[in-house]
């Protein structure tokens, strides 16, 4: 049952925090407010299968962030610039969000 909780919470997460990421770069390098990398559904998918793959036991988390980034690259043809400050805006705001949610259910356990 964790392991199924941890996926939906990484998915669930990582996929708006993804589409920020993308939104982030776009006007970090001057594409401006409307420019779009990819599809909703094609960051749906790198961020399912990059959680599935996060849940393998000892290779998980750095298997998880090589995949997230070769879909991305797939998926975006974008520059390698622009896919490692996509993947930083986005495992960052990953980081805060997941750590948000556990104070918040920290504080509401208590």
């Amino acid at each position: 049952m964790i392991i199924v909780i941890q996926f939906l919470i990484t998915a669930v997460i990582t996929i708006p925090a993804l589409w920020v990421g993308m939104k982030l770069t776009a006007i970090f390098i001057g594409m401006g407010k409307g420019a779009v990398y990819c599809s909703f559904w094609q960051i749906a998918v790198v961020s399912v299968v990059s959680a599935v793959v996060a849940l393998i036991p000892t290779i998980g988390e750095v298997a998880s962030f090589a995949i997230f980034y070769y879909l991305l690259w797939k998926f975006t043809e974008a520059g390698v610039m622009e896919l490692v400050m996509m993947v930083l805006f986005s495992k960052i705001v990953s980081i805060l969000a997941v750590m948000y949610l556990m104070l918040t259910i920290g504080t509401l356990l208590q």
